[in-house]
């Protein structure tokens, strides 16, 4: 009798370490799908809101940048500036160079907009808006972002291109608008687009700040004008 509860106690230590030795393997299992998962979701939502191409931040994540700024700012009645750069025929640089190449020029103008944004000092966001076009949210009126924008121009036209495409230059022109007597962020964005319309349309490789006046007088260029700016 007593070897027999001996080797009935054994038994049930032996199956009492092997279940708790299957609960800390199931923990531990559990632990590593849990933080998969979550690196997983973290990756999805990066995908979500960023470039595939430049690795910045994509125009779901400006839009959603430009509403919270945009009330804060409202509300503080602070300034803030928006501006829209776009990359001078680019629609040239594929057709003539290449897909690949306008790629890398689409990476290399990406990476001088990172570079000049982490070099000034200033909390601004940079996103890139679609095909060849980025966005800046700049704190303050459009005055103090003038200087910063005439350095990007400059910084982007001095750049060397270190690409298989021989004569290739790249400049870029830049809209700028801020929230002064606006009331919703979509018509700041508006201003700076018409404002890019502008500097594409007087030559490129320049910078246009809205202004109302500008905006009455160019009012004269026809619908098709504004249609091919984007493919020019």
């Amino acid at each position: 009798i007593l070897i027999l509860l001996l080797v009935f106690y054994a038994l049930y230590r032996y199956r009492l370490v092997k279940v708790k030795h299957n609960e800390a393997r199931l923990k531990v299992l559990v632990s590593k799908q849990t933080k998969e998962l979550e690196e997983q979701a973290k990756m999805f939502a990066h995908q979500a809101s960023h470039d595939q191409l430049t690795g910045l931040p994509n125009r779901r994540a400006f839009d959603k940048w430009c509403i919270s700024h945009f009330k804060q700012a409202q509300s503080k009645k602070q300034g803030l500036s928006i501006a829209i750069v776009d990359i001078d025929h680019f629609k040239r640089v594929n057709d003539e160079y290449s897909h690949i190449i306008g790629d890398e020029v689409l990476k290399s103008v990406a990476d001088i907009l990172s570079q000049q944004v982490a070099n000034s000092g200033l909390n601004i966001r940079l996103a890139r808006w679609g095909g060849e076009e980025f966005t800046l949210l700049i704190p303050g009126f459009k005055e103090g972002a003038i200087t910063f924008c005439d350095q990007l121009c400059q910084s982007i036209r001095e750049h060397e291109c270190q690409l298989d495409a021989p004569d290739l230059s790249v400049t870029i022109s830049i809209g700028l608008s801020d929230n002064k007597d606006v009331k919703e962020y979509e018509k700041m964005i508006s201003h700076a687009d018409h404002a890019l319309y502008c500097a594409k349309y007087n030559g490129r490789n320049q910078l246009k700040v809205y202004q109302d006046d500008s905006a009455r007088s160019d009012k004269k260029h026809n619908a098709s004008d504004r249609s091919r700016r984007r493919y020019d």
